[in-house]
């Protein structure tokens, strides 16, 4: 998921699995930390990096930090098309609250802050291993008996109604 107007790519700082680790940007370094995926939950999505796949993007003390999966709508997102794979990412527990690159340097965190149309810091391009990618291909997660499991599916072959996923195998 890359910035526009820093030109970098949202990443879990050190690839880390620590609870609180903040999301940063950073210079494209093809680490698993800068790979996500998002899950969807109602209209909203939670956000996910599998260099920490039992947590989630979530705002705590001003910033994106990843968490447990907390309750409430603190690690929940709103996609807003702006056009092609060019995506705000809104806070369903502020609306009026996007995902903003705080600065140009590697390792800048990432916060809430209101959208101002024409910020390409809170603009936000979708491309790679993210559920928007060009031929529309979606990722769905889960979890049984604490394993995590994904599925891959093309836009067109996504089923009608929901599925019961049950463990591989």
């Amino acid at each position: 998921i890359k910035n526009l107007g820093t030109e970098k790519y949202l990443n879990v700082s050190g690839s880390s699995d620590t609870e609180g680790a903040n999301v940063t940007i950073y210079t494209k370094d093809g680490t698993i930390g800068q790979d996500f995926y998002l899950v969807p939950d109602g209209a909203a999505f939670r956000i996910y990096s599998p260099c920490a796949p039992n947590r989630q993007m979530s705002v705590q003390a001003g910033y994106a930090e990843i968490y447990q999966k907390v309750n409430g709508d603190y690690g929940l997102w709103y996609l807003e098309r702006i056009e092609g794979n060019i995506f705000i990412i809104r806070s369903k527990n502020d609306p009026n609250m996007v995902l903003t690159a705080k600065s140009y340097y590697d390792g800048a965190k990432t916060v809430p802050s209101e959208y101002v149309v024409g910020n390409q810091n809170q603009l936000w391009e979708f491309s790679g291993n993210t559920a928007y990618e060009e031929s529309r291909i979606i990722e769905i997660i889960w979890a049984v008996d604490g394993e995590i499991y994904k599925e891959r599916y093309s836009y067109n072959e996504m089923p009608e109604c929901p599925v019961t996923p049950v463990k591989p195998g």
